[in-house]
């Protein structure tokens, strides 16, 4: 006797009302008039609202059931309980039709058969998948218009230790301000003053665990990715910041049945929508010591050596050109015994393979040193680099400055033609239809022009601080040639270190190396590289 699948499928708030068991009612009397049975085993109820189907543990069970000849039939309530990625749904149906598995649908059209058929169903799961991304675009940038046009938070969620303070506006409540919350204040000054000291995440979790403080979803225990999430948000310094990450989906394997995009990537701060006139009521710290804050964070990351065998000099200032990830120092056997590696070599399944080459660890530290002696030992050569760094800066600050006049220019038309638009609709001139169409449109060219201005800003403050690194290597200078002639490894790092020095591998292993001085460092350097051998 042939025997049916059941697949009974819910993606869409509107598609619920079409109960998952009332599907199942409304597609059996259809496959037994047709001659089918349906054992209790093949019977599919999912609530799966990706397009990627690939993903779903019961998809995957009903195509190896066509893929073993174990069904002669698929029932579904309509074809779009089928819908999926192009590709995908072009893969399933072939797998039908090569295995003679019929699908039967209980009302709309029916499913197109033959080659022609399958690519009528490729053309129409295309659409499908334009019209998902489109809206979700359109929630992307109804959350971007909600920060940027109205300056109003994009989550319910406010910072540890802060809690939204309301405002009654036509019988909505709108956050209007971030205040103190009594129950975490405390406890945030704590963990932000601990960070302030240096005391590393992982100890700064272990304090709190021991003091017995809850953590915040009431764990006892303290993760230290938990304050890495706390110490991520500018808030506490004054600066409420919107859409600081962007969802994802993960790239390792997921342990549970979940699906779509269940990770986050954190954005560069250069992309994070601030909000200036949001406040933000008793600041733990400044806008200067959070960025100090950030900035040993990163130095501790890229010196984390992950419980490696051996120190290796230039751990997180070697950078793969291809992919910009940082080399990491591995042992082998061999006359230097180490080398330096991009970790895109190792591969991952469907990703290519980085190009980039090792580099031998002796050789490399060697070079790098050798330059950075000849740019430091040498007061002419030092001298002509410090002002072609300061013509270059100049020049691109004065670009970087027409280019923010010039859209500031065509912000401020987009004002009068907004203007504009309002006086005609009052005037009875366009219709309101006309005037959702045209503000719409203006909208968009209003964010584009303001983002554009902020990215041009970022660019000019990077030069500023490039401004300030030179200044700090001219002074800088005379306290650092004595150590040139150091051969221990601790003194030729730190005076890396003292050079935010970055080295970017290429083909063939050319090296591209990069000098320059973080403002933070210069009080670094006066108090622990600069003081003399013994004290």
């Amino acid at each position: 006797m042939n025997r049916a699948a059941i697949w009974c499928r819910v993606s869409t708030q509107d598609q619920r009302e079409m109960s998952l068991d009332s599907q199942e009612a409304a597609v059996r009397p259809v496959l037994e008039s047709e001659g089918f049975t349906v054992p209790p085993d093949r019977i599919l109820k999912v609530d799966w609202s990706s397009l990627d189907l690939s993903a779903c543990p019961e998809f995957q069970q009903l195509r190896q059931w066509v893929v073993d000849g174990s069904i002669d039939a698929i029932g579904l309530l309509d074809r779009d309980r089928l819908q999926a990625q192009g590709l995908q749904r072009l893969i399933f149906l072939s797998d039908c039709q090569e295995r003679g598995v019929r699908l039967v649908t209980c009302q709309g059209p029916p499913m197109f058969d033959g080659g022609e058929g399958q690519l009528v169903e490729l053309a129409l799961a295309l659409g499908k998948e334009k019209s998902v991304q489109r809206a979700q675009q359109g929630s992307k940038d109804g959350l971007r218009d909600r920060a940027r046009l109205r300056g109003l938070p994009v989550t319910g969620i406010p910072p540890y230790g802060f809690r939204f303070r309301y405002l009654e506006a036509a019988g909505k409540r709108v956050p209007v301000a971030l205040e103190p919350d009594p129950a975490t204040y405390h406890i945030a000054v704590r963990i932000w003053r601990m960070a302030l000291d240096g005391i590393p995440m992982r100890r700064i979790a272990l304090e709190l665990a021991e003091a017995g403080i809850p953590a915040p979803k009431g764990g006892k225990s303290w993760n230290p990715s938990t304050i890495k999430n706390i110490l991520d948000n500018p808030a506490p310094a004054g600066r409420y910041a919107a859409l600081r990450q962007e969802m994802k989906a993960p790239e390792k394997r997921r342990k549970s049945d979940t699906y779509g995009k269940t990770s986050s990537r954190r954005l560069p701060i250069e992309d994070w929508v601030f909000l200036p006139d949001f406040p933000v009521e008793s600041p733990i710290l400044t806008w200067t010591e959070w960025e100090a804050v950030h900035q040993q964070l990163e130095r501790n990351q890229a010196n984390a050596t992950r419980n490696g065998k051996r120190s290796y000099a230039l751990r997180g200032m070697l950078f793969c050109s291809e992919d910009g990830r940082r080399l990491c120092g591995h042992s082998r056997k061999g006359r230097d015994g180490y080398v330096y590696e991009c970790p895109g070599r190792r591969g991952r399944v469907g990703v290519p393979r980085c190009t980039c080459p090792r580099v031998s660890g002796w050789w490399v530290e060697n070079r790098v040193w050798e330059e950075v002696v000849a740019f430091l030992g040498d007061r002419q050569t030092f001298q002509h680099e410090i002002e072609r760094r300061r013509q270059v800066t100049t020049s691109q600050e004065s670009e970087i400055q027409d280019k923010i006049a010039g859209l500031e220019r065509k912000l401020g038309d987009v004002y009068h033609r907004e203007t504009e638009l309002v006086g005609l609709r009052l005037r009875g001139v366009v219709s309101d239809e006309a005037l959702d169409r045209n503000a719409a449109l203006l909208r968009a060219e209003h964010t584009h022009y303001q983002d554009e201005i902020d990215r041009q800003n970022a660019a000019l403050d990077t030069l500023e601080q490039s401004e300030a690194a030179v200044a700090s290597l001219e002074a800088l200078r005379g306290r650092l040639t004595h150590y040139l002639d150091s051969t221990t490894p601790e003194d030729r790092r730190a005076v890396l270190e003292a050079l935010d020095t970055r080295v970017t591998v290429g083909p063939g292993g050319v090296l591209d190396l990069s000098i320059g001085v973080p403002q933070h460092l210069h009080d670094a350097m006066a108090d622990c590289v600069h003081q003399p051998q013994g004290q």
